[in-house]
């Protein structure tokens, strides 16, 4: 994550967010000046992944398990494997 300056545009400072692929909503509260973000992680499914969920592989393409890099939970780190991401 980077703080830039609005007037300049200029990056100031950047931040590490670790076990996260990238942010898809923020918003900024002018009264304790603090930036709120939504994180975009991804997450094994299955009965031995993060979520004991069922990975669906038909249905609708929200609803599909994909391949994915896990960012997040007990299998963090693991590569090319079925889950869902968001």
């Amino acid at each position: 994550m980077a703080q830039v300056d609005a007037n300049t545009k200029q990056v100031v400072s950047s931040t590490a967010v670790p076990g996260v692929s990238g942010f898809y909503r923020a918003t900024f509260s002018p009264t304790n000046q603090h930036l709120f973000a939504r994180a975009y992680v991804c997450c094994s499914c299955g009965v031995d992944g993060d979520t004991e969920a069922e990975c669906r592989t038909n249905g609708p393409p929200t609803s599909r398990a994909a391949t994915v890099n896990v960012t997040n939970g007990p299998n963090a780190g693991a590569i090319n494997v079925l889950g869902h991401c968001g």
